[in-house]
């Protein structure tokens, strides 16, 4: 995300857990609860009251699901887990919460559809008697939101010990036994456990590590063959005098020349993952506009300028990932008409691209290719899967969808289109020329009926 002209922008509140005060069960253990993420997440945030249970450490992590980890002690009585859910965008949230005690279960379900603009919410009370003895227990609740991009997730769990039973035990008599005399000991060798080797990369290198797996996604696949996240070189070079910051309690965020992300890409010698590498695309882009003069543009103050190129390719980066997976549920042998209902819903989500953006939906494509190397045509795609790269079920399952309607670029340029030669005023009048009669049309060039759909000095272009 990219800071406003307006404001800067807010903080990804982490609440973490606050003691209400509420002694429950007779055990000593506390209610305890929070609201989690603090600033809804893709529509979603749950708040939520534990009781039964007291809280001993909590750890948060975001990323395509934003999570909240807790562990501690059960106490008696019942363990208790109330609080209510809330959805305010994509379609819907199908949400599941469990608890459970020993061999104890309980659970409840509900679908919370959209509240947009708004929010829709529903509560949830959930509680199991904590047997004698248990050793352990625990709960989730479990948001899952469904939109045009795909799926994303809110999670707050909980694992809680059990004390330990205190078992009666006899000592034995002791018996006269043969003291054994111990063979000579033979040394073997033994494999020294691999300690993580300690990220020695800057920041900045990590991020530029991140890039350029992020942006290999696709490689191997039909996909990776029309399909580009970026240029690998433009998005290395891009990484020159930028200062990058680690910081967990803020989101990511790019500007002027500052980068701050929420983890560390790299985690002692492994990548943290597609999550993290993701993040650092998304906020590389910001740079890349940066870059660019987009930062100066005079519609820079406008509400969904900002963000109209990174949320967008973010979007379509969800999106590709579930082709990908398509594709190989396609090699695996689904059928056509499987595949055919998923591919429906993909291709529409793709030609909305981002239809909350007030700016764009869809931002200016031919200009994004400029700066970023981005490439991701659904026309093109849909060209590989018709010639069979992906097997005959997939190429029935495209086919049996209509083509996108035709995609204009801001002023009516044709994305991707080659410039046309510029005029020249020596030009030579072929000898065969009709001559022309001012005011009037050259032959050839009479105007003719437009195409359905199609304003004057627009062209269309599938997309």
């Amino acid at each position: 995300m990219r800071y406003s002209r307006k404001s800067l922008l807010a903080t990804l509140a982490v609440i973490f857990l606050t003691g209400t005060l509420l002694l429950a069960n007779g055990g000593g253990v506390y209610a305890e609860g929070g609201t989690f993420p603090g600033s809804p997440f893709n529509g979603m945030q749950t708040t939520y009251t534990i009781s039964g249970a007291s809280i001993i450490s909590s750890t948060d992590s975001a990323g395509f699901t934003y999570s909240r980890t807790m562990k501690g002690n059960l106490g008696t009585g019942q363990l208790r887990v109330s609080g209510s859910a809330k959805m305010g965008s994509g379609y819907y949230a199908d949400v599941v919460v469990q608890v459970w005690a020993g061999a104890k279960q309980q659970q409840w379900k509900a679908r919370i559809p959209t509240g947009w603009p708004g929010f829709n919410s529903q509560s949830f009370d959930v509680a199991v008697d904590i047997p004698a003895g248990a050793t352990s227990g625990g709960f989730s609740i479990d948001m899952t939101g469904v939109y045009n991009a795909g799926t994303r997730g809110v999670v707050v769990s909980g694992t809680f010990a059990g004390a330990p039973v205190a078992t009666a035990t006899s000592t034995p008599l002791p018996t006269a036994t043969a003291t054994p005399v111990p063979p000579t000991a033979i040394p073997t060798p033994t494999a020294t456990p691999t300690k993580p080797v300690p990220c020695t990369l800057s920041l900045e290198d990590q991020v530029r590590r991140s890039n350029e797996l992020y942006l290999k996604s696709f490689d191997g696949t039909c996909l990776g063959q029309v399909v580009s996240l970026g240029d690998a070189g433009t998005f290395q070079n891009a990484m020159e005098g930028v200062q990058v910051q680690q910081d967990g309690g803020y989101t990511p965020s790019y500007l002027d020349g500052r980068m701050r992300l929420q983890v560390k890409p790299c985690d002692g010698n492994l990548q943290v993952g597609a999550g993290a590498n993701e993040t650092a695309w998304h906020e590389t882009m910001h740079r890349l506009e940066h870059l660019n003069g987009d930062f100066d543009s005079p519609n820079a103050s406008v509400e969904g300028y900002a963000d109209r190129n990174a949320d967008y390719v973010t979007i379509l980066g969800a999106l590709l990932n579930e082709m990908r997976n398509l594709e190989a549920q396609a090699k695996k042998g689904a059928s056509a008409d499987q595949l055919g209902r998923v591919w429906q819903r993909l291709q529409d989500s793709f030609v909305r691209g981002n239809p909350v953006n007030p700016f764009a939906a869809v931002p200016d494509l031919d200009q994004l290719q400029r700066w970023t190397g981005f490439r991701a045509r659904i026309d093109e795609i849909r060209n590989i899967y018709l010639n069979g790269c992906a097997g005959e079920a997939m190429k029935q399952a495209v086919l049996s969808v209509p083509e996108p309607p035709a995609y204009i670029s801001p002023g009516g340029i044709t994305v991707g289109a080659p410039e046309p030669p510029a005029p020249t005023e020596d030009a030579p009048v072929p000898e065969d020329a009709p001559p022309t009669v001012p005011g009037e049309e050259p032959p050839g060039t009479e105007s003719g009926p437009l195409p359905e759909d199609v304003g004057p000095g627009e062209t269309p272009v599938e997309f």
